[in-house]
């Protein structure tokens, strides 16, 4: 105190001594009316010191030692502690009760009117706070308090311990709490164990439920000091093999003997031995909730354990209870490079529908083995088996839909998987996402499988308007036409870009584009009309002129400086057809054909499909042992179910299924237009392409792989092939284009 050594004392008759232990004088004597049994320090913060007396009987009283404030100009030290004004270190001035004649308010003694007589008091570090504990004698419950004496303010925590309690030492995991109980022997106590979590007042508890341990002491006249402990106990791992829990301890002084209650077991220890017992898990978790152990890293531990000894099912059963991410699943079977088993054991599990088994949910085994189809086909990547593998994770991709996608994006993403990456955006409805995700890290290129696969009604607008237009820069010359040809709205857009295109364009492609720039086609027709509003009247009659100024009767003109001019539609119409036959003359194949495919009056839909007017929809189907049936766009499929070929995804096999509507198809807005039916296997004729699913045992599914599929999946090598009509045979399929071409998927 005041940068001198003190030592303060309280005795019997209610005296307190402060003796300057420098000078061996008394620096100051207080009397207090009443016997005193305990005196603490209490620092309040780093500026104010207390003194808190217990008094034989139960009343506590405290007094203020000193205070470190600031002397400022002009300003007193009521202003000071009235206005809690700044204190800057370098002019702090210390006021203390030594340096005063006689005590004065606020270093008068007061008394802790907030406890009631029958308490015990006592400060002790918690948590690295200093705090104020008060004991019930006749309750036993235990209060924490900030140092903060304002009579108004509530317990930060409270305890309830058992009856008869007389003192507690507070730590993080537990109480340490002395008690008389025995009737017999009043001068015995008892040293209780009590679990702080169980002991936290927030409900009503048994007070059993806290107690852990407890120990009886010989007799004692009486109990002089109690006092807790920190750091390791007896025997505990050293090695880091295991994380120890340090539940610290405490020392006991009597005027007669000292006793030491100090940690011998490892709780991590007793922990993971009933962890790895499968009927002991819920004893487990109670145990470690008990003394706050972390139960997510010791379930950790307890997974490694098992999978080094080879029990996968056991090991992911753990690594679920310990919420840990997937990739540390994958790491932990790379390390005994058994990823490739890990896959093979939860693709079973998943397809078979029995994922809750080897997890608890469905979705915990997808997402895990989503992340183990990554590893392996970065592993395998350019060889055979990664080609395998890849097929197995597009099947995965498009059948299941519990794994988290928005992690899955990025993972397909970072590992540059992008067709397995448009596979999951089109089954998932996120092919917005997608192609922002992508435009954000400035890689917008699409191989060419990718490109015929958004080459459909249903995605064209998204990725047309996805990066300003950005994506369709990129796209081979047939699909840009399709592109075109379904959204002609984009033309005035892509009008020079379709003059480069031209020369590297097929025939099948230029006669599609002549077709869609054809001036007496309806498709063609407002963009025509709004050139040719747009400017001036000219005095060329020419006949492309002249058949869209007859369209533009009554429709008046378009203030559009930025569109393009008549002229340049005419200009790109003209370089078509001069391409066209410049490519005919290089293969005469070609010259038997028109310029133009037959045409019929059916409005701008048309052409989205040159031969439709030669589909016929077939709208029932059946197979050996199943049947589909075409209701107002609606597919609907019943029969056995074996081999997925209903298209309803995960349904046990060997079942039968009543009529059942295919949801894919409702999920992506898929207009199916004819159904065919095989042996094991179906296929769909829709507006954006061809669906197959089913069994693919000799490839007749057209994915290129002998995969089944239990959903829908568009047959991406007949994107761009312009299908107007399917056919199964019982192990085959065939599929007719536009161009009078059969193909066999």
């Amino acid at each position: 105190m005041d940068q001198k050594h003190i030592c303060i004392t309280g005795s019997e008759v209610g005296e307190i001594t402060f003796f300057d232990l420098k000078t061996k004088t008394v620096a100051l004597s207080v009397l207090v009316s009443g016997c005193i049994d305990a005196v603490y320090l209490a620092c309040l913060t780093d500026s104010t010191t207390y003194l808190l007396m217990g008094l034989r009987g139960g009343e506590w009283k405290r007094m203020l030692l000193e205070e470190h404030y600031h002397e400022a100009p002009d300003v007193s030290y009521a202003d000071v502690t009235a206005n809690d004004f700044e204190v800057v270190p370098d002019d702090v001035v210390i006021k203390s009760c030594l340096d005063q004649d006689e005590l004065v308010d606020p270093f008068d003694l007061k008394n802790f009117s907030i406890f009631c007589q029958l308490t015990h008091l006592r400060t002790q570090d918690w948590r690295r706070q200093h705090l104020l504990t008060s004991l019930n004698l006749t309750t036993g419950k235990l209060e924490a308090y900030s140092y903060n004496f304002d009579l108004r303010l509530e317990p930060l925590n409270a305890y309830q311990l058992i009856s008869g309690a007389t003192d507690a030492l507070l730590t993080d995991r537990l109480i340490y709490a002395v008690s008389h109980i025995d009737v017999v022997d009043p001068c015995s106590f008892t040293l209780s164990l009590v679990s702080t979590q169980k002991a936290l007042v927030t409900e009503l508890h048994d007070q059993s439920q806290g107690i852990i341990q407890q120990f009886t002491l010989p007799s004692s006249p009486d109990l002089v000091g109690f006092y807790s402990t920190e750091g390791g106990g007896i025997g505990l791992p050293t090695d880091g093999s295991l994380p120890v829990t340090h539940l610290g301890g405490c020392i006991i002084v009597t005027k007669t003997s000292v006793y030491q209650c100090r940690q011998i077991y490892c709780p991590d220890s007793i922990f993971l031995d009933m962890a790895l017992s499968l009927k002991e898990q819920e004893k487990a978790e109670d145990f470690g909730i008990t003394l706050k152990l972390d139960i997510c890293g010791l379930y950790k531990v307890a997974a490694e354990r098992v999978l080094e000894q080879r029990n996968f099912s056991q090991a992911l059963k753990l690594f679920e209870l310990s919420h840990c991410r997937p990739q540390h699943i994958i790491q932990s079977f790379a390390r005994i490079k058994k990823v490739p088993e890990l896959v093979k054991y939860l693709h079973q599990a998943v397809y078979d529908d029995t994922g809750h088994a080897a997890l608890g949910n469905t979705k915990q085994a997808q997402d895990i083995l989503f992340q183990c189809f990554l590893h392996e086909c970065l592993r395998l990547c350019g060889t055979p088996d990664g080609c395998m593998m890849l097929d197995k994770f597009s099947q995965f991709i498009t059948d299941k839909f519990l794994y988290d996608q928005s992690v899955a994006m990025e993972g397909l993403l970072d590992c540059g998987l992008k067709e397995q990456l448009f596979e999951l955006a089109k089954a998932h409805n996120k092919l917005q996402e997608v192609l922002d995700t992508m435009v954000k890290r400035g890689c917008i290129d699409l191989s060419p499988s990718v490109q015929a696969s958004l080459a459909s009604r249903q995605y064209i607008s998204t990725v047309s308007e996805a990066a300003d237009g950005h994506y369709l820069y990129q796209m081979m010359p047939s699909t840009f036409v399709r592109f075109l040809i379904t959204m002609p709205v984009i033309i005035p857009q892509y009008l020079n870009h379709i003059l480069t295109l031209l020369p590297n364009m097929n025939v099948s492609a230029l006669i599609r584009l002549a077709n869609l720039f054809d001036p007496s086609h309806s498709t063609i027709q407002p963009l025509l009309i709004k050139a040719h509003t747009s400017r001036p009247r000219s005095h060329s009659t020419g006949s492309l002129v002249s058949v869209a100024d007859s369209l533009s009767s009554g429709i008046g003109a378009v203030d559009d400086t930025n569109a393009p001019k008549l002229d340049e539609y005419i200009e790109v119409f003209l370089t078509i057809l001069i391409i066209l036959n410049v490519q005919r003359g290089r293969n005469p194949a070609t010259r038997r054909r028109g310029i133009f495919p037959v045409n019929s009056d059916k409005g701008e839909n048309e052409l989205y499909s040159e031969a439709s007017q030669w589909t016929q929809g077939r709208v029932l189907a059946c197979g050996l042992n199943h049947a589909a049936l075409l209701v107002n766009g609606d597919l609907y499929t019943w029969g056995a179910t074996k081999n997925g070929k209903l298209g309803h995804g995960d349904i046990e096999e060997e079942q039968r299924s009543i009529p059942l509507r295919v949801e894919t198809f409702l999920m992506l807005n898929v207009h199916v237009l004819s159904v065919t039916c095989g042996a094991e296997h179906t296929i769909a004729l829709c507006q954006e392409g061809v669906y197959s699913w089913g069994s693919s045992s000799h490839g007749q599914l057209g994915h290129g792989d002998t995969l089944k599929r239990s959903r829908p999946v568009q047959i991406s090598t007949l994107a761009d092939k312009g299908i107007i009509a399917v056919e199964c045979g019982q192990y085959h399929s065939l599929a007719l284009s536009d161009d009078h071409r059969c193909s066999s998927p």
